[in-house]
Formats: structure tokens, C-alpha cells, sequence
């Protein structure tokens, strides 16, 4: 029995069939494979294909069906997501990147990398979510509608204290003119009609101007703009010599490959950063490429080579109860053990 399919093509359908037929023919693969079979994309060829309503779905869905055989398709594979690692600052980059910003942009860099914020998660930080007594950030409505906690650097509180106090003068210079509402989130503002108006929901990060809100027509002062930030964190990266492409968001990379190079638990980082999936937060031990636990290898303890070369030698290599060391004596021991290692190895000791 000859194996015969039929192919069926399903649209939703505001449209006749003439125009899902038109979509069907404009896939250039679609296209090739009917005209190698003899189908034209003529009006008078789609009555021989039938237009079938979906049983209770009538007027909504129609389906093409081509009773022909399908056409054998081999050696086809699942395309496969590609894997790409972080792009990250060294610690000393990271700060020579925040040292060439300036005010606002400067103190946002600073959250970026100091409490591993995403950028639009820092510039829509609102005065009630920062803790600073518990040195905490409540990250709102983050990736995924998600709501986080995460560390406030305390170095940045005297900066921080200085901006909340900004914000407030300004936010009282709104109300004197008959302004200072703010963009509530969901059905808040209905809920809480006074919350708008209120200093707590007011962001971190105003904008520098009001600006007509275009869900609701009212003039509101909305949060700074990311790309403000992001242009100059593009700037800083050309002044400090940093020749490698990176964003805003290599600060939040940043600072989960260091806390892993510091030793915390990557379990501590993965709810920092938000992550539901642990395995998305191991990437950064793929950046760190030394494994999880930051493991060294016995072989980079180099202290002997450096030894059998300079004749320095690292007193806490010396055995226990040995009181003074002969530096002939222990040199002559280094070359000794490095010519039995390279020696095992099938290999000529260098020096």
C-alpha cells in the first residue's frame, strides 16, 4: 500500500481563502515545491484543493488540504540554540569604567555592578524599595513579573541618601504646581488613588522633564531614559581603553562571575540575579573556567619553579621543624623535583 498524506495547512481566518492562499505562495520554499508538482497559484486551481470549515470552528479557521504525497524529507535537524558566554569586566575595568561617569549615569553604573541589576530594573527603582537600614533592594516586576531581593553595596548609601533627598525636593516642587503623580503599575492607581501623588512610589531616577503619559493623557514625570545611561557607559568604555564589546549589562555578569571568584555559594547568586533555573546562573562558572568552587590546580602552586629559577623561595614551602634552609641545598631540591616531574612526563625540564 502506497504510503499517501495529505498536508494540511491551517490559518486563522478573518480573510477568504484566496488570501490564505496568497499567504501560503508568498514561503518561497512552499512556492517551489507546488510549482515542482504542478500547482499554480491561480484562482482556478484552488477550487481543485477544497476550502473545509474546521467543525466548530466555522467562519474562523479554514484548511487547505493538497491530497498528494508528501514529499520525503531527510537529513533535516532541530535548529539548536546557541550558546554564547557573558562578556565580563575585570574588577579593575569595572571600576575604571564607573570612574569616567558622571552623576546619575555614574550612581546607576554603580547599581549595575554592585547589587547585579539589569538596566531597566535600576532606572525603574522606585524611593519605598530601597532598605537602607538592611542594606537591601527590592527589585519590582523584574524579568518574568518576578519581584527579588538583592544587597545594596554600602558604599553607595551616602550617594543614595543624597539623590532620595533630590528626588524629594522635586517631588515637592511638582506638587506646588499641581503635579507629582507617577506611573502606577496593573490597577494600583484605581485602587489607591492617592498613591500617585505619594513621595514613596516617586522613582530614584526621575526624568529631567514632565512628559504626557499616552495611556491616560495626563503629565507625568516618568524615569530616566536607559538610553541616556547606555550611551554613556559606551562613552566611558572609549575613555578608559577598553577595546571589547560590552554593555550595561556586563556589569550584572560582572558582578556574579566576582561573587563566584570570592567564593559565595552558587546558589546565593542565583537568587540575587533572579535566576529560576540554577543552571542559567553556571554559566558564569564557564567564564570563571576553573569549575564551581573556584578550584586550583596542585600543579599552579609554581612555587618551586619560580625557586629553581630566581632562587626565591616561599618560607611556607619549608618542612615542619626546619629552622633556617641552605639556599644551595634547596635550590638544588626544586630542579631536582621539577626534573622527576618533567622527566615522568616524557619531557626535557626547561632552565
Amino acid at each position: 500500500m502506497s504510503d499517501t498524506r495529505s498536508i494540511v495547512v491551517e490559518r486563522v481566518m478573518p480573510h477568504p481563502i484566496e488570501k490564505v492562499w496568497r499567504a501560503l505562495t508568498t514561503s518561497a520554499l512552499v512556492a517551489d515545491w507546488l510549482m515542482q508538482n504542478d500547482f499554480a497559484a491561480t484562482e482556478g486551481h484552488r477550487f481543485a484543493f477544497g476550502a473545509t470549515p474546521v467543525p466548530g470552528w466555522s467562519g474562523v479557521t479554514n484548511c487547505v488540504v493538497l491530497k498528494v504525497e508528501a514529499p520525503d524529507i531527510e537529513g533535516v535537524e532541530r535548529a539548536r540554540a546557541s550558546k554564547n558566554l557573558p562578556v565580563v569586566f575585570t574588577k579593575q575595568e569595572a571600576n575604571a569604567v564607573i570612574a569616567h561617569l558622571r552623576g546619575e549615569n555614574r550612581l546607576i553604573a554603580s547599581l549595575l555592578y554592585g547589587s547585579g541589576l539589569r538596566i531597566m530594573e535600576a532606572v525603574r527603582l522606585r524611593v519605598k524599595d530601597i532598605d537602607f537600614s538592611r542594606n537591601e533592594i527590592t527589585v519590582r516586576d523584574g524579568k518574568g513579573e518576578k519581584d527579588r531581593l538583592t544587597m545594596l553595596s554600602q558604599s553607595l548609601n551616602p550617594a543614595l541618601t543624597v539623590q532620595v533627598d533630590t528626588v524629594k525636593r522635586l517631588h515637592d516642587e511638582d506638587l506646588k504646581k499641581g503635579g507629582g503623580e507617577v506611573y502606577l503599575p496593573y490597577a494600583l492607581e484605581r485602587k489607591y488613588k492617592n498613591a500617585a501623588r505619594d513621595f514613596l512610589w516617586q522613582y530614584v531616577f526621575p526624568a529631567g522633564k514632565l512628559s504626557e503619559d499616552p495611556r491616560t493623557g495626563k503629565e507625568r514625570r516618568h524615569h530616566a531614559s536607559e538610553q541616556n545611561v547606555q550611551r554613556a557607559v559606551k562613552t566611558a568604555l572609549r575613555a578608559a581603553g577598553i577595546k571589547k564589546a560590552r554593555s550595561c549589562h556586563s556589569f550584572r555578569h560582572s558582578f556574579a562571575t566576582h561573587l563566584l571568584e570570592d567564593g559565595y555559594d552558587i546558589r546565593t547568586v542565583q537568587e540575587l540575579l533572579g535566576h529560576k533555573d540554577v543552571r542559567t546562573t553556571m554559566i558564569y562558572t564557564h567564564v570563571l573556567n576553573r569549575g564551581g568552587r573556584g578550584v586550583r590546580s596542585p600543579l599552579d602552586h609554581n612555587d618551586l619553579w619560580r625557586y629553581a629559577k630566581s632562587g626565591t623561595l616561599n618560607p611556607a614551602m619549608l618542612p615542619r621543624g626546619t629552622g633556617h634552609f641552605n639556599s644551595e641545598k634547596w635550590r638544588t631540591r626544586a630542579k631536582a623535583i621539577l626534573a622527576d616531574h618533567y622527566s615522568a612526563g616524557g619531557h626535557e625540564c626547561p632552565g
